[in-house]
């Protein structure tokens, strides 16, 4: 069973569940949607980048790791399946290729598998809201 917003704000407010930082704006009716950091790093190179002011600049193809602001314990009481969000997927960016499910014993940023799948650039901004998680029990 998947939680709504009051089960997910009760599995916080009593320590099942933790999201650092959290923000209740972004607490939704099912889900809650985490913010990308300022870390990108390049699965081949392993160099990592940070993101400016200006935002970083998603060519079409281009592959690269990001990062949740947020840290996610799930404290082995719940599993998360992460999403794009729409306003996101429908420009064309993916920001979960295959990683969709942080297992129970996650206690950490969530690593993001960014591609634009567009033919138009595309810039990704240090606290953007970029996926959603839904929680399951286990």
């Amino acid at each position: 069973m998947f939680l709504n917003k009051e089960k997910i704000k009760i599995a916080i407010e009593t320590g099942k569940l933790s999201i650092s930082p959290f923000v209740e704006n972004n607490l939704k009716s099912a889900s809650y949607t985490f913010t990308l950091n300022s870390s990108l790093k390049n699965s081949y190179t392993g160099k990592e980048t940070q993101i400016n002011e200006d935002g970083h600049r998603l060519s079409p193809g281009e592959f690269i790791l990001g990062y949740t602001e947020e840290i996610l314990d799930l404290k082995n009481n719940f599993l998360c399946v992460l999403g794009t969000r729409g306003s996101i997927a429908q420009k064309g960016i993916d920001a979960v290729q295959s990683s969709i499910i942080a297992e129970p014993d996650t206690n950490n940023r969530l690593i993001l598998e960014i591609v634009n799948n567009s033919s138009e650039d595309f810039l990704l901004f240090s606290g953007m809201n970029i996926v959603k998680g839904i929680f399951g029990e286990v």
